[in-house]
């Protein structure tokens, strides 16, 4: 399933996603896998199941059994699965709470799930989204839900216990620095790859990593969080992101900049009252902000001011 660029999507067995457009232009980055998997999950024949696997987060190595659903269940994967005592490794256990106790890389679905499905969709697809980490927390509390406890299944800079690994889940992982699973921990590893055997893991592995890249419009634009904002904060958007790309364009630019101020704290603090006594400031900031890396070229710092208003009088005779 093809979660990405509608118009880059690749030859072959990649299926096209159920999202529209502005589904996929309003939707938080890592939840743009899992919703477009959910619309093949609602088209599940009986004795059919889905198993959900992100692109460049995940490599298989072996047949994944383990996470074969029941026809009406989910299956989730901890991400540790024993508690954690106190240490002073990373990923620690503030990181647990804030992105969820359950991996959002890997997860399965039988064909009779379709209220978790139902539940998924809304939420990912809401105005103020939920994280899908924490999100498939609540799931697997709220709906009939089996913990995948193998430990072959999602090694990961979590935990890593199995000799024999048939599933690596390793998100952050850069092929420039293959001694790290993860990069961007702040302290040492709770899992090393000091060992030779898990070495050899991640050389068999390694292909099948690879960051993804940002999502953009036709010309560059990337869908950032002040784009997913505009397009959440207006449903009614009457053109397509990709297929109509100049009208939206043109219809985002009179939006961007009140929604940059409103996501932005810094910008917020330096032009308190952007359509007032700091409109002029703000104008002249914005008209530079591309070019200081703080807005898209593409959008065009002329609508600071926002979208004209269209003002009404009364005929009257004189």
């Amino acid at each position: 399933m093809w979660a990405g660029d509608p118009q880059l999507r690749p030859a072959g067995s990649w299926a096209s996603p159920s999202l529209i457009e502005r589904q996929l232009a309003s939707a938080e980055p890592d939840a743009l896998a899992l919703l477009a998997a959910l619309g093949i999950v609602d088209t599940l024949p009986h004795d059919r199941h889905a198993i959900v696997l992100t692109a460049g987060s995940v490599a298989v190595l072996d047949r994944l059994d383990p996470l074969v659903p029941a026809v009406d269940e989910v299956v989730v994967v901890p991400r540790v699965l024993e508690p954690q005592r106190p240490d002073d490794r990373y990923p620690e256990l503030a990181d647990l709470a804030e992105l969820g106790a359950v991996t959002p890389s890997v997860l399965s679905f039988g064909a009779g799930a379709r209220p978790i499905v139902a539940w998924l969709r809304e939420h990912l697809l809401a105005a103020k989204p939920v994280d899908v980490g924490p999100l498939l927390d609540l799931a697997a509390q709220w709906f009939r839900a089996r913990r995948c406890t193998d430990p072959r299944i999602a090694v990961s800079s979590w935990r890593w216990t199995s000799t024999e690994p048939i599933l690596v889940d390793a998100p952050a992982y850069d092929p420039a620095r293959p001694w790290l699973l993860d990069p961007g921990l702040d302290g040492p590893p709770r899992v090393s790859l000091a060992d030779a055997d898990r070495r050899e893991v991640i050389r068999r592995a390694a292909p099948q990593l690879a960051a993804p890249s940002p999502l953009c419009l036709p010309g560059g634009l990337e869908v950032d969080e002040v784009v997913r904002t505009v397009v959440r904060d207006h449903p009614d958007v009457l053109y397509e992101p990709w297929s109509d790309a100049a009208r939206f364009r043109r219809w985002l630019s009179e939006r961007y900049w009140t929604t940059l101020h409103a996501v932005r704290p810094d910008v917020a603090a330096a032009f308190p009252s952007p359509l007032g006594v700091d409109a002029q400031r703000f104008a002249t900031w914005a008209r530079h902000a591309a070019f200081e890396g703080n807005a898209p070229v593409l959008v065009d710092p002329s609508e600071v001011a926002g979208p004209a208003r269209t003002v009404r009088t009364s005929d009257r005779a004189d």
